[in-house]
């Protein structure tokens, strides 16, 4: 099965188009660039992490695992342990993902290796315990997998980054149910209110509200007035702050509107 044409965004790193979405899952004006600017550092990630302190993330939409990566390894160059979890109902088979090249930015030694076979493994996971729900693949590897159930996979990376994928729909989830602990840092990278509302919607605003700890940070690329609304219907603080390339703002939300200490 032929994979997606890669597409090289403007700081150099690759991103895939998604046929089901119609739209790209990183910014073409640099996928890095965004990544950093918009979750990592808005989330309070990188500083979290440069400070020593062990940090939960909650991702909504891995899609190419792109923030994961970056995340965990930062954890990896400040020797902080990161412990990962993120939701993704159609995932990307690791094939497709190793075209990117995302082993390129990063330092640590096998960490881009051991997050390919982490994704392998659930792909595994989901196809073996779902495939009665998989009618039949679509012609996009970027495309694969769509389930409402909820399967988990946990992989434990190195001593400092433990990555669990959660297959499924994360709107049909109760999510202060399933984690007993809240995160430090919720990055809402779902594909774009038009395309995937039910992601952006109040009552799932809500329920990510629900697991985000009370000094910690829920970041998002979107700007959009609903998105702001329904943050705010969550009982949260919510920032506008400059975005990245191509983007003149993004929203940043929290229970405190203030830096970490």
């Amino acid at each position: 099965m032929p994979h997606p044409t890669r597409l090289l965004t403007n700081d150099g790193s690759h991103t895939l188009h998604s046929e089901r979405y119609g739209q790209t899952y990183h910014s073409t004006f640099g996928a890095v660039t965004e990544a950093q600017h918009v979750f990592l550092n808005a989330a309070g990630v990188n500083e979290r992490l440069q400070l020593g302190k062990p940090t939960r993330i909650l991702e909504i939409g891995f899609g190419l695992g792109l923030n994961a990566l970056l995340s965990l390894e930062q954890a990896c160059q400040c020797k902080t342990h990161l412990e990962y979890h993120a939701y993704e109902h159609a995932l990307v088979p690791a094939a497709a993902i190793e075209a990117l090249n995302y082993a390129s930015l990063v330092a640590t030694p096998t960490l881009h290796e051991q997050l390919l076979q982490a994704v392998d493994q659930a792909h595994q996971l989901m196809s073996a315990q779902n495939a009665a729900g998989i009618e039949s693949l679509p012609a996009n590897p970027a495309d694969v997998g769509n389930t409402a159930v909820m399967h988990t996979h946990t992989a434990k990376l190195n001593e400092f980054a433990t990555l669990t994928l959660h297959l499924g729909d994360a709107t049909t989830q109760h999510l202060n149910t399933t984690h007993n602990h809240p995160f430090h840092a919720i990055y809402l990278d779902a594909f774009s209110p038009d395309a995937n509302a039910e992601c952006w919607s109040p009552e799932f605003m809500r329920n990510l509200a629900s697991v985000l700890d009370n000094a910690g940070k829920l970041s998002t690329y979107s700007a959009k007035g609903d998105v702001r609304r329904a943050m705010l219907a969550a009982q949260l603080c919510v920032e506008k702050r400059p975005g990245p390339p191509g983007k003149r703002e993004f929203l940043v939300a929290s229970y405190r509107c203030v830096s970490l200490e």
